[in-house]
């Protein structure tokens, strides 16, 4: 086995790895939202624990719907070209280089913004983006929107006093909030080489 052929089975295992904790640590986040749907039945009244996690269990498959459709692409369309040091790279391989559409102000003639306003390559998550590292990294991305979709609305659930529309119209607008900015030391974030 030549160096070369060593350094690509190395690299190869750097992604691999990168991708198991990425997806393992997406679980453990996917299943914060049943800990939460408990923490909440137990704030509220006995008679309305039913609709509270009525509630909880419809904001996850509206949430993933709409994360899928528009979500994942307006805040992570641009991603690769994000502001980053030369010699930084993907954590989750070179796949998520086709991330690179977004509209901005400040272009600096590479794709990049300085100041990057939406993402346009990843509606409804298209063959033009099926990267399996473009998936880890929705999937990464789609759990945390969706457990963090669970808590804006915890005041009206517990108190019993929310209503069944204005719980759902916050799993649909969650997605558009979703920008990188927030998840900086995410997994989907850039290492050093």
């Amino acid at each position: 086995m030549s160096l070369t052929d060593l350094y690509d089975r190395v690299a190869h295992n750097l992604f691999s790895i990168n991708m198991v904790w990425t997806m393992l640590a997406g679980f453990l986040v996917m299943f914060m939202q049943a800990g939460f749907m408990y923490v909440e039945m137990g704030l509220c009244r006995a008679k309305n624990a039913a609709h509270t996690s009525a509630m909880n269990l419809m904001i996850y498959p509206l949430g993933c719907l709409a994360f899928w459709a528009y979500g994942f692409a307006i805040g992570w369309g641009n991603w690769f070209n994000g502001p980053v040091a030369p010699g930084w790279y993907s954590s989750l391989g070179p796949g998520t280089s086709v991330l690179n559409g977004g509209l901005g102000l400040g272009a600096t003639g590479t794709g990049a913004f300085k100041y990057g306003l939406l993402g346009t390559k990843g509606f409804f998550l298209m063959s033009s983006v099926g990267d399996v590292s473009v998936l880890a990294l929705f999937f990464f991305m789609m759990v945390f929107m969706d457990t963090t979709a669970t808590i804006p609305p915890v005041p009206w659930r517990s108190a019993g006093r929310g209503r069944t529309s204005a719980c759902s119209a916050c799993g649909w607008r969650f997605p558009t909030a979703s920008t990188r900015t927030g998840c900086g030391a995410a997994a989907g974030s850039r290492s050093r080489a």
